[in-house]
């Protein structure tokens, strides 16, 4: 599995403790966090090698990991090796983080948090359980000190049905199509409950279809946006789908392997790293890594959420006001499903504002919080919120670090 390590160049508030150790995952699946998490989000540079401002790194090490397996430049020989579900993926990555521990033991004590985009939150839920199960039988030493869920597929099913009033709220879906998508979008959740996993996945691709069409090709990551250009990612969407769910997981994984990011992993990154095989290219079996787990995508984690509250690990939510595919709304809806006992006191708690710094100060988003639940809704962000708010989401990772360096919790 490739990874991409990026020390930490801030320097820490905490004198004479090192510097917090962050694992992005993004998500997909199939999406590279070595490359779109690193050099378009969150990492030292953007593509071609400009400093960016307000890099993660001014506050964390961060640890970027192309998984599952085929994604970015992690790559299988064998089709076999491929992963099906969030249980094999979480089994790779704890025999990852075994390995990077062991080929790097000064980072065993380092405070550990696993910060997530998309479908990387679903992976990370099931991933901080696998962390927290491995310390209880004595099987992993490491200093986890929580798990960030950021725009994340944590429940599908509620997203689906979500999206519906989501979009008669923007006025974007009336009358006939608003029948239309809602009927989908119950076919889609009966599909669910009916356990045809494969045929729930190829509704949702009919449902994102039936939304594009009745809304003039709204952004799913930013609802404010429609008819977004993805000519950059020619190369990407060159090949032509053989199914409505192709074509829907080519698109959703496009804005991941935009041209201009392609030819530098390709190429300036490729020659840098120096290790990469011939015939392996970067985002080359990502299409791979999204059909083999169709039958995994459209089911839910919420009770491995409730498992991690449970056991004490310090858990973040967080969204952009402006998305659409992981919205708001549906992140309300699933994390009301909840079993954890802090829940009512959490919900009953008042949001504060929090601020970004300026000339005037901004509202930059709200955050509550109660024991080890976190919550932060970020104001004109859509799905990528450290793209569209960058000052924003270095304060919120700021504040992660923090509670997670308070809390008390876990195995010792």
């Amino acid at each position: 599995m490739f990874w991409w390590l990026e020390p930490c160049v801030g320097e820490h508030r905490l004198e004479s403790r090192a510097a917090p150790l962050v694992i992005w995952l993004q998500g997909g699946p199939g999406a590279s966090g070595s490359g779109y998490g690193n050099f378009q989000e969150v990492g030292p540079y953007d593509v071609g090698w400009k400093p960016r401002k307000h890099s993660w790194v001014e506050k964390a090490s961060i640890l970027f990991v192309d998984n599952p397996v085929g994604t970015g430049f992690s790559y299988v020989e064998d089709g076999i090796n491929f992963t099906h579900n969030n249980a094999e993926i979480a089994a790779d990555l704890l025999i990852f983080l075994k390995s990077f521990l062991n080929d790097k033991p000064e980072y065993v004590d380092t405070p550990l948090h696993i910060v997530s985009e998309s479908y990387g939150g679903k992976m990370a839920a099931e991933f901080a359980r696998a962390i927290v199960h491995a310390q209880e039988r004595e099987d992993l030493k490491v200093n986890f000190r929580g798990v960030a869920l950021g725009d994340s597929w944590i429940s599908p099913v509620d997203y689906v049905l979500a999206w519906t009033p989501f979009l008669k709220a923007w006025s974007l879906l009336e009358d006939v199509a608003l029948a239309n998508v809602s009927q989908v979008a119950l076919r889609t959740q009966q599909a669910v409950g009916d356990g045809n996993l494969t045929g729930a996945t190829a509704l949702w691709a009919l449902l994102e279809e039936t939304i594009s069409n009745a809304t003039d090709n709204v952004d799913w990551y930013n609802a404010l946006l429609h008819n977004v250009d993805d000519e950059d990612s020619s190369v990407w969407l060159s090949a032509a789908p053989t199914s409505r769910l192709q074509a829907s997981m080519r698109r959703l994984l496009a804005r991941y392997h935009n041209d201009a990011l392609s030819d530098f992993m390709n190429g300036s990154v490729r020659k840098r790293v120096g290790i990469i095989p011939d015939h392996v290219s970067w985002g080359g079996q990502s299409a791979k890594v999204f059909e083999e787990l169709s039958g995994d995508f459209m089911v839910d984690v919420i009770k491995v959420v409730d498992d991690l509250l449970a056991s004490g690990v310090p858990v973040t939510v967080y969204n952009g006001q402006l998305d659409l595919i992981c919205c708001t709304l549906g992140t309300d809806a699933w994390m009301d499903q909840l079993e954890w006992k802090g829940l009512r006191t959490f919900r009953a708690a008042s949001p504060k504002p929090f601020y970004v710094e300026g000339e005037r100060a901004q509202t930059a988003g709200f955050f509550k919080a109660h024991k080890n639940l976190a919550m932060y809704i970020v104001l004109n962000a859509g799905h990528m919120i450290p793209s569209d708010q960058p000052q924003a989401a270095l304060l919120m990772l700021e504040h992660i670090l923090e509670r997670g360096e308070r809390m008390e919790f876990g195995v010792a």
